[in-house]
């Protein structure tokens, strides 16, 4: 199946006649790329191709509140007449029979007198067929089955609802029903059920009869209110994704424009006062430290020459008050050596070593002293030489170190606090993301409310329900004397018997290939290759169970956001090829809050094959021009969708954003 050409004439967003081509040029270029900011009409755009093919069956119209006139009406540009009304046309082809067909279809509407009435056609082949028309409901099956279109036809908040563990294996459940037939099988197995209670309640006396038949009544209305209850907790479930979608959305802008710096300006104003009194402190030791000896670093090459200078001076000194005592001392033993009559030779020898001895004290004692220092300014000196400067020195340096470190800090603080906005450039987004909030927790409180009736609702029936089947086993005992009634009763339980031990089996075996398909493509789009070795779907629960290489339960809390999000992907992916159908994909908000990396496999890996033709509806900051410039070989058509505020409205143009 291949989608040719979509056309909307006043729907939704769009004004007037809008189309797109949508037929691929080639093989190799499956990718139809839409681009529009928010609000331009992607959701809008992918709505169309919805309500064109289903009509009031359309997923679109069953996620509102409210009648499919209601909705219809509603999607009628403002700016329109409700007399000229809208319309939503596509067209596409199909092979059949090893022929290829060409079916245009037309649904349209218009309001006159407050009445709306629709008009559907189908051409085939160029040609009007009427009857075609007429049975489309059931026609429509045969290209893409209702149960089946939200596996090629999805958006974000879909993957979003995936990547969720607990909403998964609800998501997960009707797609395989969907993909299975399993829903005819649960239904059949339900009419047979209550076939058999007729029956069974035509053989019981007519007051037992009575009390049945209020019984079920009961259980019939509760059932009509759980399905209304139902139905409006899906609504609920759509407006609250979207107001945490818009609250997401908001919240980013808000972020953007500095809201979190603003928020946490308090908080950076107390860190740098603490750092500025910290700064302060050592600042103050370092004016100790100048305001004592560390200067005398500057010159300790001179303290060295005044304690060398010192030491000859004190050399000199006790020189000077030696050689007078070593004077006296060389004639007593000069007079004592002849006295003990010494030879002659050996005096002399004596007497010059002693005058030499002299001459070097004599020369000692003649050095110059200027300085003529204290004793103990001379050894405070050789005390700061050895050891006092070099630690005032290192203490110096590591405050100095310190003292960088906390201006660098400051700094950094000072720079977050000038991007602070000011408080009334920020009001008007803080007031709307707040807004976003409230709705965001008033759809929750919402929901936990539908929960809460629904469960009731379900209490009660159950309670009901087993005081029928109480009243179908006792009372009265009645011999069956119709055999046609006993021989139904008897095959219809076989038949339900089978049926489950066939929808168990058919289950198991589809379950099989399905995780195989779901694993190769998380393989294949999952950087961390390692991380999931293999998946297994629990028949029961539908839960995903995923398990590394050793086999061991790999928990969801694992995965990162991205991780859960690609892995929704896999499962789309691989459900739609487990149906076996060539049909076309279309993916609104495809990148959702991925990063970059997760980002960039989903570009490379998915989108080109995801099928033979692959419709993208994407803003400029999800296919940005580093995204762009990878998907261009695969790119058959760009359009970009352009509003226009003066008219609230939007055109569909040739060309994405670059």
């Amino acid at each position: 199946m291949i989608f040719d050409r979509i056309q909307v004439h006043n729907f939704g967003v769009f004004q007037g006649i809008q189309q797109a081509l949508l037929t691929p040029k080639s093989p190799h270029q499956p990718i139809v790329l839409f681009g529009g900011l928010n609000g331009s009409g992607k959701t809008t755009l992918l709505e169309a191709f919805y309500l064109s093919l289903y009509g009031k069956l359309s997923p679109s119209f069953r996620n509102e509140n409210g009648s499919y006139e209601k909705y219809l009406k509603r999607s009628i540009h403002h700016g329109a007449s409700k007399s000229d009304g809208a319309s939503v046309e596509l067209t596409f082809r199909v092979i059949a029979a090893g022929k290829e067909e060409k079916y245009r279809i037309c649904r349209s509407w218009t309001v006159k007198e407050d009445r709306m009435r629709e008009y559907f056609d189908v051409f085939l082949n160029e040609q009007p067929d009427p009857a075609l028309a007429d049975t489309w409901a059931e026609q429509v099956d045969r290209f893409i089955p209702t149960r089946l279109a939200s596996l090629f036809l999805f958006d974000g908040e879909r993957i979003e609802a995936l990547a969720d563990p607990e909403k998964s294996a609800e998501v997960l459940k009707t797609a395989i029903h969907g993909l299975l037939g399993l829903d005819l099988i649960d239904r059949l197995n339900t009419d047979l059920h209550i076939l058999e209670r007729r029956k069974r309640k035509s053989l019981r006396p007519a007051a037992e009869q009575e009390t049945i038949e209020r019984t079920e009544n009961e259980i019939r209305s509760l059932e009509d209110i759980l399905l209304r209850e139902k139905q409006n907790r899906a609504a609920l479930q759509n407006q609250a994704e979207r107001a945490q979608k818009a609250f997401f959305d908001i919240d980013n802008k808000y972020a953007l424009e500095g809201g979190q710096i603003f928020e946490a300006v308090q908080q950076v104003e107390r860190a740098r006062v603490e750092l500025e009194g910290k700064r302060d402190v050592i600042r103050e030791e370092l004016r100790n430290l100048a305001a004592g000896s560390l200067p005398l670093t500057l010159v300790d090459g001179l303290l060295k020459s005044i304690q060398n200078q010192s030491k000859r001076e004190s050399l000199a000194f006790s020189s000077k008050i030696l050689l007078s005592s070593i004077r006296s001392r060389d004639t007593r033993i000069l007079s004592e050596l002849r006295r003990q009559k010494v030879p002659t030779r050996a005096v002399k020898k004596v007497r010059d070593y002693l005058e030499r001895d002299r001459k070097g004290l004599d020369q000692k004692s003649k050095i110059i002293g200027y300085l003529k220092l204290d004793p103990r300014v001379e050894q405070n000196v050789s005390g700061l030489l050895t050891n006092g400067l070099n630690e005032q020195q290192e203490k110096a340096s590591r405050l100095l170190n310190e003292l960088n470190r906390l201006e660098t800090n400051i700094d950094i603080l000072e720079r977050k606090a000038a991007a602070v906005p000011d408080k009334e450039s920020i009001a008007v987004l803080m007031k709307k993301r707040q807004e976003a909030l409230e709705q965001v927790r008033k759809r929750e409180a919402e929901l936990q409310e539908a929960d809460f009736k629904i469960n009731e609702i379900e209490r009660r029936k159950t309670l009901i329900s087993g005081k029928l089947e109480t009243c179908y086993r006792t009372g009265k005992t009645v011999e069956i004397e119709n055999r046609d009634v006993e021989r139904f009763l008897r095959h219809s339980s076989r038949v339900r018997s089978t049926m489950d031990t066939y929808r168990e089996r058919l289950l198991r075996q589809h379950a099989n290939r399905l995780e195989q398909l779901i694993l190769e493509g998380y393989s294949q789009l999952l950087r961390k290759r390692s991380l999931v070795a293999g998946i297994r779907i629990d028949p029961s629960s539908y839960t995903l169970n995923l398990s590394d290489a050793s086999g061991r339960l790999v928990s969801p809390e694992r995965l990162s956001a991205g991780e859960r999000q690609l892995l929704a992907v896999s499962i789309l992916w691989g459900l739609a090829r487990a149906s076996g159908r060539p049909l076309p994909v279309a993916i609104d908000t495809p990148l959702g809050r991925l990063d970059a990396s997760h980002r960039t496999f989903l570009v490379d890996r998915y989108f080109p094959f995801a099928s033979h033709q692959v419709m993208l509806f994407s803003t400029d900051e999800e296919i940005h021009p580093k995204y762009f410039n990878r998907l261009i070989p695969w790119i058959g058509h760009s359009y970009r969708l352009e509003h226009r505020d003066e008219t609230s409205s939007s055109s569909i143009e040739k060309g994405y954003f670059w």
